[in-house]
């Protein structure tokens, strides 16, 4: 059997049971609803915080603490109140069965991603409505996180636009991640400022200075394809450029950007010390380059909006998952696309699609690259199918598919394989 926590949009938490060869639903084991009670009252700005609805509650993220058995679940509350973190114990190695042990506010609006740092004793958290980036001590089993020991306000290029008001928040960092090397962190501005800010850390993850190193200021080479995107890059999100996720090769020498709005990837040679130079080695679509295609040959997107949103590299694979809006009048890519490398990974070449039958907010594949769960929303039913495939390099098969009946934030197994 496989455990399965997954957040929701919403004020909740499931744990399910799938089956390990199928990936169908075997059990509901447990629904913590609310994670946070009582919810705040009164925002930052005086006014009542949502309860439910767009600017209600959300559990964007949770994570499995890698050694120890311990869950976190983060609720954020848009711009109106701090987001919170909650510590889950796990009391039943078996069944998954959580045991709520304490909750803290992170340091910021919005937690939109969470990542460990190299040697596992450093909780690194994201918010997309602040720029906020606070580092957690979560180096001792069986304890719940307490307040942030480091809290990094990430910088604001023009002074004077600093804001958390949506959607036109400055600056937005949207996901961190630590260098294979472990001497820096890369964290994604995706607010109008677009840059990828570099900060030099420590043995434990944590920035060595609150001024960054080096940064990248980001832009596309094709367009949006859909003139919907476009106009809402170009005019009420002022996004044109808005970068969603930077990882970098396991060996070290390049970097990859995934964009949202613009629906790319590209490619950048990076240092050891992770500054960023050169021109853009390449730029290939995240989605069928047939809609890049104008005229008769390529494919009318009209209001589809495909907004790319998670990435995965590895030592010879880079995976990203796409979100597409269908409508009527246009359609979208609801995907996985899968590229191979050559050149030791600064070339990027399409190798396979999974189809999925809603827009992927996020996916989890196993360090052996030979199983994927991915999640659904704004789809009737969403589920969390299941991918395997026999050896890494190899062709994914979706083995089967649970119906969870929520809109699928993110996930995490309780076991890694």
């Amino acid at each position: 059997m496989t455990i399965l926590y997954v957040s929701t949009g919403a004020n909740k938490l499931k744990v399910f049971e799938v089956d390990d060869a199928t990936g169908n639903f075997i059990r509901l084991v447990q629904t913590i609803d609310p994670i946070v009670d009582p919810l705040p009252e009164l925002g930052q700005d005086g006014k009542p915080v949502p309860k439910t609805g767009t600017f209600g509650p959300v559990t964007e993220w949770v994570e499995k603490h890698p050694k120890y058995d311990l869950v976190y679940a983060f609720t954020s509350f848009w711009s109106a109140s701090p987001a919170v973190v909650t510590t889950f114990r796990i009391v039943d190695s078996e069944s998954g069965r959580l045991q709520k042990l304490g909750r803290v506010e992170t340091g910021g609006l919005q937690a939109a991603h969470a990542t460990f740092s190299p040697d596992q004793s450093i909780l690194c958290v994201s918010h997309h409505n602040d720029g906020n980036v606070a580092f957690f001590d979560c180096s001792k089993d069986c304890v719940a996180l307490s307040s942030p020991i480091k809290i990094l306000s990430t910088p604001e290029v023009k002074p004077g636009t600093r804001t958390s008001k949506f959607p036109s928040v400055c600056p937005s960092i949207h996901h961190s991640s630590y260098s294979p090397n472990g001497k820096f962190l890369l964290t994604t501005d995706s607010s109008k400022q677009g840059r990828v800010w570099t900060y030099l850390v420590d043995k434990q993850g944590i920035p060595l200075d609150d001024t960054p190193s080096s940064s990248l200021k980001v832009t596309f080479v094709s367009p949006s394809p859909g003139w919907l995107a476009y106009t809402l890059s170009k005019t009420l999100i002022q996004l044109d450029y808005r970068i969603r996720r930077s990882a970098v090769h396991p060996n070290g020498r390049y970097v990859y950007l995934l964009f949202e709005m613009s629906p790319v990837l590209q490619v950048y040679e990076i240092d050891t010390n992770g500054k960023i130079f050169g021109d853009c080695l390449q730029e290939i679509p995240a989605i069928d380059p047939a809609y890049f295609t104008h005229g008769w040959g390529g494919k009318w997107t009209g209001v589809g909006i495909s907004a790319p949103a998670e990435l995965y590299v590895t030592e010879s694979e880079v995976l990203i998952s796409n979100r597409g809006m269908k409508t009527r009048m246009g359609s979208a890519e609801s995907s996985i696309r899968i590229f191979g490398m050559e050149e030791d990974g600064a070339k990027l070449v399409p190798r396979q699609v999974l189809e999925t039958p809603g827009p992927v907010r996020y996916f989890w594949m196993n360090k052996e690259s030979t199983k994927i769960f991915s999640g659904t929303h704004s789809c009737q039913p969403p589920v969390v199918e299941t991918y395997v495939r026999d050896e890494a390099g190899g062709s994914f098969t979706k083995v089967g598919e649970a119906n969870v009946g929520m809109d699928v934030m993110c996930i995490a197994p309780l076991k890694e394989s």
